[in-house]
């Protein structure tokens, strides 16, 4: 009946994985794709540490539920496709989740049909298959993130460095938690050290969890895709004229073409309205309204045309 810590920090992570998988899926409905990637990553998580936890549930509640620790496993054939795809969204602007990547789906189908109609548990070989699968994915995910790196170097905005850190978090810290379970499937499974390595990798998969909220706590619009960009009907009660409005836009395309505070890789909205002396919802609105972008795109025009020029 007792509960050891590494189990019970493991229900504590499952509970906020669970809540921000839940949270992410319904702020993807603005279609926010990498939203929905995480989301299903996070999912995949969610999923595995349960399989984790099966034991210490049946033990505690005294019902049988071991047969969902299979399943639960299973999903670790997913973590692989799930971060790849994730990084995919992440590094190329133009990236839609298209019918044929459900084939990196087919070997997490395969075992599940496996577990259904013939019942061949996990074994050695099971793990071995499902880990390279994890190095290949590793290394492409890391290969994105290097050439994202690279083409972003000069110039990128606050969102793109915000993307990166998010990618970064995710991609370091599952590797991190990989590499744990690597060595307790090959060096330690017999060792007294084994129960340290496992409380080791459910506390890094407890920081990765309370990172993510706290990362949304500070940077909210990167998940909500909310940032300065305004529906019309948010600037219905504007008194701003049209006459204003052209007058705000050619003072803003003068300060950028003339002054180019878009070389500022940290140039916010509040540092534009301060430079021109424009308030920043009025900003936001001829931005919107005029050319129909948000600010992150109105600055980063800037910064490729520079770049062109250059």
């Amino acid at each position: 009946m007792l509960i050891t810590m590494s189990e019970i920090i493991g229900l504590v992570t499952l509970i906020l994985l669970s809540i921000y998988t839940v949270f992410l899926f319904v702020v993807g409905r603005k279609k926010q794709i990498k939203n929905i990637l995480l989301a299903l990553f996070l999912l995949v998580n969610v999923l595995y540490l349960l399989g984790f936890l099966t034991p210490a549930i049946n033990n505690f509640f005294q019902i049988d539920l071991l047969w969902f620790g299979y399943y639960g496993y299973a999903t670790g054939f997913l973590f692989g496709p799930t971060l790849y795809l994730y990084t995919r969204s992440i590094t190329e602007p133009k990236f839609t989740f298209s019918p044929k990547q459900f084939f990196h789906a087919v070997p997490f189908l395969l075992e599940l049909l496996n577990l259904l109609f013939f019942r061949v548990f996990m074994n050695m070989e099971y793990f071995l298959f499902m880990h390279f699968q994890i190095v290949i994915y590793l290394y492409f995910c890391l290969r994105f993130k290097k050439q994202y790196v690279k083409r972003i170097s000069e110039f990128y905005s606050s969102i793109e460095k915000i993307n990166l850190t998010w990618l970064e978090v995710v991609i370091y810290a599952f590797a991190l938690m990989w590499i744990i379970d690597v060595i307790l499937l090959t060096v330690f499974e017999t060792s007294i050290v084994h129960s340290y390595a496992v409380f080791v990798s459910v506390l890094i998969n407890f920081a990765f969890a309370s990172m993510l909220f706290i990362q949304s706590l500070k940077h909210p619009e990167i998940l909500s895709g909310v940032n300065d960009t305004k529906s019309k009907s948010k600037y219905e009660y504007s008194n701003l004229s049209e006459m204003q409005k052209r007058e705000y836009l050619q003072k803003l395309e003068s300060i950028c073409e003339k002054e180019k505070p878009y070389l500022s890789s940290n140039l916010t909205l509040d540092e534009l309205s301060s430079i021109s002396g424009i308030p920043t919802r009025y900003i936001s609105q001829v931005i919107n309204e005029s050319l129909s972008k948000n600010f992150y795109d109105f600055v980063n025009h800037y910064r490729i045309e520079g770049q062109k020029e250059s």
